[in-house]
């Protein structure tokens, strides 16, 4: 019986306002050190992956997000963020997209305009035919003390569910909704529904950025436009009527009031300034957001791979205490080199003294063993954070170096073109990819891939290839190779490849046995 192959890796992204609880709510479920805001101050302010193991093996990374109200970004940052990170992973193949979880609070009366505004980036973000891939998740619950409080709650979420402003249009596209119980059952219980579903999600913002080229051009970019166009036709009524309450202050020479209006006006003129460079923000490429993020990924996987290495070092009070030790030996070494000395005709030495010198050395070592186990302890903690971080940021480092730009290929007469495959880059492909840091300044190319995987099942040498127009070698493991119509041999068994040829002679096709160093023979007198 042949084992199983592994499940692959999934990512399913949360996202919400700021507070909804995202953080939270992967804290739950992963049970580790997720950094936690206790207010409407953003914690979160890049989009990160948290590794979740299910019961059966397989890895879901829970992707928390910066919401579209973060106090540290602006929306179109956020949004290039988020964006970057979906058409990596579509583009690289290195993670496929489960689905998709919304976090809204309970505790909210009603539904604001950031709210609002953040609910249908959203919707445009995923697109009308991956409603159904959707999870939306109610929190706060426990916050509802009273029965009055509860009764509250669940005539809002029912609201929510229902009126299409808000919630209703996604539950009616297929999305589910539920509450969250702030418990780790209750999180399992979302995140195993979205990944049960065994889904390969593309997203309306993945297909057209692909293929159309800037974020401006896609369908959420289009809505963050028209919102920053009526936002500044809004400042600019506002500064007509300022202008007008400007005059009349002039005429009454009040120069108390000339200097509110004034200042007013200044705030308006940077608030229009600030939403057109928000908007100029949004004709940006791929390519473009990929640059930036590729060279941050590469500096956070420096410094959590420095942070890994320091977990190992003692503190400075094992240091002290082992200090100590040796020196309390030392003392009492001497100590009964002087006794002895001294007292040439006794065989024994007082017995005091060793029971003092035994005393000393046990209350070090209880000091010594308590310091170590602290320090284990922590460490066990932060090699999990940081293994869980050297899984994402690892993975979207080489997903990053190695993206290929393809177009999405367009809708057919039968439906949505769905991907071939759902992951290309493998395991041992990024194994391959973090052995060579020394060459990263080297195109990573087929034949590199084949070169390394060669050198780790076979220590047969390469064969030399003959002229380039004569042969090609298809050696992408993840690749199914093409048809060949004039032949095809397995070189090294654990890696089978194609080696197609043009007809250029008689004996275009390899002569001999097929073994590893098997000759070639072409004929190029035509």
């Amino acid at each position: 019986m042949h084992d199983a192959l592994p499940l692959p890796d999934v990512a399913i992204l949360v996202m919400g306002l700021t507070g909804a609880g995202k953080s939270t709510f992967i804290s739950r479920l992963t049970q580790e050190a997720v950094e936690i805001g206790h207010s409407l101050e953003s914690c979160t302010t890049e989009v990160y992956g948290h590794i979740f193991h299910r019961a059966n093996g397989q890895r879901v990374f829970l992707i928390d997000t910066p919401g579209f109200d973060d106090t540290h970004n602006d929306n179109v940052k956020v949004l290039q963020k988020i964006a970057t990170f979906l058409c990596t992973i579509y583009d690289s193949r290195c993670l496929s997209l489960a689905g998709l979880i919304y976090l809204q609070r309970i505790t909210d009366t009603r539904m604001s305009g950031s709210s609002l505004t953040s609910l249908r980036i959203f919707e445009k973000l995923c697109g009308q035919r991956n409603f159904a891939n959707t999870m939306i998740v109610t929190t706060m619950w426990g916050l509802l003390q009273t029965k009055e409080a509860r009764t509250n709650g669940l005539e809002r979420y029912n609201t929510l569910m229902s009126t299409p402003e808000y919630f209703g249009s996604l539950v009616a596209g297929g999305a589910r909704m539920t509450r969250h119980k702030d418990t780790f059952e209750s999180a399992l219980e979302v995140v195993e529904y979205v990944a049960e579903r065994n889904q390969d999600v593309v997203l309306d913002i993945q297909r057209e950025i692909m293929n159309r080229g800037t974020l401006a051009e896609t369908t959420v970019g289009q809505f963050l436009s028209g919102e920053f166009q009526r936002t500044r036709a809004k400042y600019h009524r506002d500064l007509e009527e300022l202008e007008e309450a400007l005059e009349e202050a002039r005429q009454e020479q009040d120069d108390d009031l000339i200097t509110t209006i004034s200042e007013q006006k200044r705030e308006y003129e940077e608030k229009i300034r600030f939403s057109e460079m928000e908007q100029n923000n949004l004709a940006i490429t791929y390519q473009q957001m990929t640059q930036d993020q590729s060279e941050i990924y590469a500096q956070r996987y420096e410094e959590e791979s420095t942070r890994g290495m320091e977990v190992e070092e003692k503190s400075k009070r094992e240091i002290e205490l082992e200090e100590q030790l040796e020196r309390t030996e030392m003392e009492h070494i001497r100590e009964m080199n002087i006794l002895r000395r001294e007292k040439m005709s006794q065989e024994e030495v007082p017995e005091e003294h060793t029971r003092r010198y035994k005393e000393i050395k046990r209350r070090v070592l209880d000091q010594l063993a308590r310091e170590k186990a602290e320090r284990e302890k922590k460490g066990s903690k932060r090699f999990k954070a940081l293994t869980n971080r050297e899984g994402f940021i690892g993975i979207m480092r080489a997903a990053l170096n190695t993206r290929r730009g393809d177009p999405f290929p367009e809708d057919t007469e039968y439906g949505p073109t769905r991907r071939s495959s759902k992951s290309g880059l493998s395991r041992g492909g990024m194994d391959a990819l973090f052995r060579r840091d020394s060459e990263k300044d080297r195109p990573f190319s087929h034949h590199m891939y084949t070169r390394d995987h060669e050198s780790m099942y076979t220590d047969a040498p390469l064969i030399t290839m003959g002229p380039q127009r004569a042969a090609t070698f298809a050696t992408y493991p993840s690749t199914p190779s093409p048809p060949v119509e004039h032949g095809s041999t397995s070189m090294y068994g654990k890696i089978t490849y194609a080696l197609t040829t043009e007809p250029i002679g008689p004996q275009r096709n390899p002569y001999g046995k097929k073994h590893t160093e098997l000759q070639r023979g072409y004929d190029d007198q035509q």
